[in-house]
């Protein structure tokens, strides 16, 4: 989309930029990775395009409950992927002391 609109090139923030930084790699090795695991990374990518057809769906029916449980379990498998300390205040007991 961003090939299409320049503007959204200016437009894309910082999370952007982290998120799209394979796209930044040494070209030659990029290929190196994908040559010699072609059956997963296809898999892979399969495995996003039905998530974001799911995403799309959601957001066309207007189903902030459906989008709500996705963006909740998005979450939930990102904090058990990074550990407990990611995107997460630190534990407090009932006297606000760790």
């Amino acid at each position: 989309a961003a090939n299409e609109d320049p503007l959204l090139w200016q437009l894309a923030a910082s999370g952007f930029r982290d998120t799209s930084r394979l796209a930044a790699s040494d070209v030659t090795m990029m290929l190196d990775v994908l040559m010699t695991n072609p059956g997963a990374i296809a898999g892979a990518v399969a495995q996003c395009r039905e998530q974001l057809g799911r995403f799309e769906q959601l957001l066309h029916a207007g189903d902030e409950e459906g989008l709500r449980q996705m963006m909740e379990g998005a979450a939930a498998r990102r904090r058990a992927w990074a550990g407990p300390h990611v995107g997460a205040a630190p534990a407090t007991n009932t006297h606000g002391h760790r």
